[in-house]
């Protein structure tokens, strides 16, 4: 299975797009870091490209969100081979704050703040989604575009 965000536009520290399934209607808003120059890599966006999702079985995000999320097993979903990268997630979040260098998922977008809202229900759907596929062995994978590709 198949997914992809598309980055849409920049406000202030946060990185605004849709995450859709491919042939499919925007499923949620995402919220990412802001691209820069590189110190520290989880100070920076995601590299364009198309990235293996695979589940996360480790972690203090992953034990947090087992305990507050019992649906988020058998893991998180965790974006593979990310240049310049480890542990690139796909989760829960509000601002760029939240976000650590992965990508956070909403089902509304406030440009005014930069922030997300209704971010756990954006989160499980698209969980429920790609979980499934890849507890029965199956690949998914996605696609990061860059700004006005």
């Amino acid at each position: 299975m198949d997914a992809v965000v598309r980055r849409l536009f920049i406000r202030g520290a946060a990185q605004f797009g849709v995450l859709s399934f491919l042939g499919e209607q925007p499923a949620c808003f995402t919220l990412e870091d802001v691209p820069r120059v590189v110190k520290v890599p989880q100070e920076t966006c995601i590299p364009g490209g198309r990235y293996e999702l695979k589940l996360r079985t480790f972690g203090r995000l992953y034990e947090l969100y087992r305990t507050r999320y019992p649906w988020n097993e058998p893991g998180m979903l965790w974006l593979q081979a990310v240049p310049q990268f480890t542990d690139v997630l796909i989760h829960c979040g509000t601002t760029d704050k939240h976000t650590h260098g992965c990508i956070l998922l909403g089902d509304r977008a406030d440009l005014e703040r930069p922030s997300l809202a209704a971010s756990v229900t954006a989160y499980q759907r698209v969980y429920m989604e790609l979980a499934p596929v890849l507890q029965r062995g199956g690949r998914c994978y996605l696609q990061m575009k860059e700004l006005g590709r």
